[in-house]
This record gives structure tokens, sequence and C-alpha cells, in this order.
């Protein structure tokens, strides 16, 4: 027999490399068969570039200001939720956009990028129960206002979309995000001790796993959440605000979508605009590819097809605003990374610099080596 701690290789040591091969070969084929799809579109796509007006620069323009805009709004909800504990607004951005460059690329990459933010705002100074708190709140207050976005495209469109199979999935997540959302308000005002002890049974397995999710953290966790759900039901005023927030950053989202539409010459009308957007964002609320990259972009150009842009101006026009969702925000991510970190360490080294007491000799009368200065 082989010593415990040196002979026996431990049983999970593949299994993350095994998902991490199983992500890569699902995001390659999503990529291809979106590559598949788009490939005989192509020359009609060149043929649309070639007819674009002088107006489309302008028009691009515009639709980056407006992904710009719905970046920082997000980090002004980002901001308004943590009230009191929040960092200045840069550093709130930077966490933002860096957390939004790694969910895009890696695997898992939503729960990566939100380990991501507890870090970088635990760093900052926010407590760490309630960075975690926030960040479901706000997760809970973006997922309905997209629904929000979605559902009224699907009341304005009157059934157009009845026959797509991909809007069927997307009306099968915003009820899933509503009844979830709903039933987490309920547990957190009506039933927070029993939700708090079930989350703690639930965690044992994470605990045994890592020394992080200790049982006063996940108690912690559970309160701060359920506070923070009190706190907004209780103050219809800051919930408008953050509702509001949440709302905004889709708003100027679908913006920028419908001024990338505009510049390649399609025209979907709002209610199908609004539908075709909710669509590609709710599909990539799914854990399947990082950011939905390929089923996003399949599913987008085919509901545009399907209610009459030319097949050309829909693939300008979705691949267009993937460019400036998707794509920017990464490199932008590639550039706010060593810039968090360095002011990350600062802040730290701030806090510490403040716990430190430096002794002061007692004085020992006025005219000895120890008293006051004259």
């Amino acid at each position: 027999m082989t010593d415990g701690r040196h002979g026996a290789r431990p049983p999970r040591a593949s299994r993350p490399a095994v998902r991490r091969l199983v992500w890569i070969v699902v995001t390659l084929g999503a990529l291809g068969w979106a590559a598949a799809l788009a490939a005989p579109e192509v020359p009609t796509a060149l043929a649309t570039v070639r007819s674009l007006g002088t107006a489309t620069p302008l028009l691009l323009g515009a639709a980056l200001l407006a992904e710009a805009g719905s970046l920082l709004v997000y980090s002004l909800l980002t901001r308004a939720l943590l009230a009191r504990d929040a960092p200045p607004l840069p550093v709130v951005v930077a966490i933002d956009l860096t957390a939004l460059g790694l969910r895009s690329v890696v695997p898992g990459g939503a729960a990566v990028s939100a380990t991501l933010r507890l870090r970088s705002f635990s760093r900052s100074g926010v407590p760490l129960a309630r960075t975690t708190a926030i960040v479901v709140v706000q997760a809970v207050l973006v997922a309905l206002a997209l629904c929000s976005v979605f559902g009224v495209g699907l009341v304005l469109s009157a059934g157009r979309f009845a026959s797509d199979e991909w809007v069927v999935v997307a009306a099968v997540v915003v009820i899933a995000v509503i009844t979830g959302s709903a039933v987490l308000v309920w547990l957190c005002l009506r039933r927070l001790g029993r939700f708090e002890r079930a989350v703690v049974r639930a965690t044992v397995p994470l605990r045994r796993w890592s020394d992080r999710f200790t049982e006063t953290r996940v108690t912690a966790f559970v309160h701060t959440l359920g506070l923070g759900v009190r706190i907004l039901v209780d103050d219809p005023r800051s919930a408008g605000t953050a509702f509001a927030l949440a709302l905004g950053n889709w708003v100027l989202d679908v913006t920028a979508f419908g001024l990338v539409c505009t510049a390649v010459g399609a025209s979907p009308g709002l209610s199908v605009l609004l539908v075709v957007y909710g669509l590609g964002n709710l599909l990539a609320m799914l854990p399947i590819t990082p950011g939905g990259v390929g089923i996003v972009e399949s599913a987008m150009v085919s509901a545009l097809v399907l209610t009459g842009t030319p097949s050309g101006a829909a693939l300008l026009a979705v691949v267009g605003w993937r460019v400036l969702e998707y794509w920017l925000p990464i490199l932008a991510a590639g550039v706010s990374y060593p810039i968090l970190r360095v002011v990350l360490r600062r802040a730290e080294r701030r806090r510490a610099a403040g716990r430190v007491r430096v002794p002061v000799p007692a004085p020992s009368g006025p005219g000895s080596p120890g008293g006051r200065r004259a």
C-alpha cells in the first residue's frame, strides 16, 4: 500500500481538467456551428457592407457610446446597492469591467466573475458577507429587468415568434427567473430562519472542499441577503432607483443594438428588436458556452431573418453588436485588470497602515525630553 500523503493520487485531481476540456469542446462546437450557419450569408453581408451609407460611422459611434453608457449604469447600480460601503466609482467600474471580461472568456464564467467581484470588493474594504448578498440581489434585479424588456417585446410582437424554438427556450428562462426571484424574496421575508438553516445544510459539501465557506460566513451571507431584500421592500424609493438603473443598463444596450441595426440597413421594428435582443441575452445566461458565444449569434440572426430582415443585414447587425457588447469589453478588461490590481494593493496597504497604532511615549514633564514642544 502507498502512503496516504505521498503515494495515493487524489481521485478528483483530473476533474477540473476534464471540465475545462468539455467546455472547450462545447465552445468550439458552438462556434463551428455558428460559422457553418453564417458562411452562406457572407457574400450577401459583404454586398451589404459595400452599399452602406455615409451615416454608418456616426451610427456606429453612437452605438459605442450607448454601450459604454450601459456599462457605466451597471456600475452605478453596484454603487447604489453597496451604499455607504461603496468604493469610488472608477474602482467599481474597473471591478465590474474586469469581471465582465472574465465571464466572457472562461468556462463557468458567471461563477468565476462573481468570485472575482467578491474578492475585489472585499480587498477594497467592503465586508465579504455584504458583498456576497449585494451580488445576489444585483443579479436578481438585472435578470428581472431583462425579463421585463423581453416581455414587453413579446407583448408588442403579438405572437410573431410562436414558431421560433429559441424564443420558446427564452420564455422558459423568463418563467424560471421570475419564479426563482419570487421564491427568493418570499423566503427572505417570511422564512428567513428556515432558509438560513437550509442553506447551511446545502453548503456542507462546499465547506468540506474549501475553508472559505464556513458556517459563520454562510449564515452571515443569508442574514445580509435577507436584510438587503428587506431594505428594498421597505424602501420603495431605493428599490425603484435600483430597478431603474438595472433597466437603464439594458435600455442603453438595446439602443446600441438598434443603432447597429440601423447602420447596416436592418429595420426590424421596436417589438422585434426587443424580442431578438432579449432572446440573445437570455440565452447568454445559460451555462453552455462562455457568454453564449456561438449560440447567441445563431439564435439572433435566425430570429431576425424569421421576421423578414435580409439575411446579410441580419448577420452584420448581430455580429456588429456582439463586437461592441462582447469582444470590446474583453479587450477593455485586459487593460483594466492590471490597473485594478495596483489600486486594490494600495487600498490594502492603506487599511493595513491605518490599523497599525504607533505607540506614543507619555510626557514625563514640561521640561523633559518626552514633554510637549514649546
